[in-house]
């Protein structure tokens, strides 16, 4: 598809603040031609978090022994409970950005071309796993299979997310602007305008981004946390797994008693946990990729200096009652990998399309975005 000359997309980009929602040919169930569909296969970001917990049960048992002693013994039969609670958990929220894209795609393509534009609106469902580690601990978890001292529990609490809608819309929605837009390699025109996305929609599929998720993989290793969003929407989510078995560290502890002739024993079980959240989001890097179109607006050194940092979105973790969160403020928090150059490029964009005045907030227009400086976005994540 030809582009469009740079004036003509400032002027009719203003329609961004006047909505206009066009009928999704595919939500109408319309039958097509399957030579019409181009697929697209999303590439995953992460979602991560890390926060503390402990674990403490005690009793005291008395017991008649020849001498104080102490020492300390593994207990593989410990169970607890994590998991995230669904109703506090959001994602950022770039559903207004799909809105105003869905609202001036018509105004920019042939009225022919536009009626053929066929997007997905079928929700996505991903997962993530919460890794319970013990960093001080003299038991291993696994004795037999490795010596290390900071090892994951055997059982790995699980939750399955469904995403929005719109989020699916916005991947085969910018797919359609890179064609008008962009000559990123990355951001690749589509070669039909049938947009459908291939979603993990079966347990093969999910099991398979499950299994994909390991702690001790680079990729899911280091979690980059930075602040929270002023806006953001829940998913959907319900729990795969929630209870976890760990190694606790018993401690004896001998007490004397010189008026009795007796040692009484407190066995105190304890240990100093820390949770891991790893979490696929499907599409993520694909929604980075295809959002370069709205570089093409900005000035190189802008541009260049935007960086792939995270976004963080609210959460709230349910413990049992033999935990407690140690780190209450990092567990309300989920950090979505690479999503502020998205955010940025959009919210900078955005800006160019208002007049250069100190009284304007681009944080009315879409709450998503923070300032029309670009500083704002260079390196420091979401920082409200």
């Amino acid at each position: 598809m030809r582009k469009l000359p740079l004036f003509i997309f400032f002027l009719i980009l203003i329609n961004f603040f006047l909505p206009k929602v066009t009928p999704n040919i595919l939500a109408q169930q319309k039958e097509i031609n399957e030579e019409e569909i181009e697929v697209i296969i999303p590439e995953k970001s992460i979602f991560c978090t890390d926060f503390g917990i402990s674990y403490h049960q005690g009793s005291k048992e008395e017991v008649v022994a020849d001498c104080p002693s102490e020492t300390s013994s593994c207990d593989p039969n410990n169970t607890a409970e994590i998991w995230l609670e669904g109703e506090e958990t959001k994602q950022p929220d770039f559903s207004i950005m799909n809105f105003r894209l869905d609202s001036t795609r018509p105004k920019l393509m042939p009225l022919q071309l536009n009626e053929k534009v066929n997007l997905d609106t079928g929700k996505i469902t991903t997962r993530a796993k919460h890794f319970v580690v013990s960093e001080n601990t003299t038991c291993p978890f696994n004795p037999e299979d490795t010596p290390s001292t900071s090892e994951v529990v055997n059982s790995i609490p699980e939750t399955e997310f469904t995403l929005p809608d719109w989020w699916t819309t916005l991947l085969s929605q910018t797919k359609i602007f890179c064609g008008l837009f962009s000559a990123s390699e990355r951001c690749q025109p589509p070669e039909k305008l049938t947009i459908l996305i291939d979603k993990p929609d079966n347990e093969e599929k999910l099991s398979a981004l499950s299994n994909d998720i390991d702690i001790n993989d680079p990729e899911y290793a280091i979690c980059d946390d930075y602040g929270e969003l002023a806006r953001s929407q829940p998913p959907e989510l319900k729990d795969i797994e929630r209870t976890f078995n760990f190694t606790s560290l018993k401690k004896k502890i001998i007490a004397f008693f010189e008026e009795l002739k007796k040692y009484f024993q407190t066995t105190t079980r304890e240990a100093n946990l820390t949770n891991k959240t790893r979490g696929v989001l499907v599409g993520g890097h694909t929604l980075t990729n295809q959002s370069e179109f709205f570089s093409d607006f900005l000035i190189h050194e802008i541009n260049d200096s935007l960086e792939k940092d995270a976004l963080a979105g609210n959460a709230k973790y349910g413990v049992s009652q033999d935990l407690e969160i140690t780190e209450p403020d990092k567990a309300e928090k989920e950090h979505y990998q690479e999503q502020n150059q998205t955010r940025a490029r959009y919210c900078l964009q955005l800006c160019s399309l208002y007049p250069n005045d100190e009284k304007f907030d681009v944080n009315s227009i879409d709450p998503i975005c923070g300032s029309c400086n670009p500083k704002y976005y260079q390196n420091q994540g979401s920082q409200y």
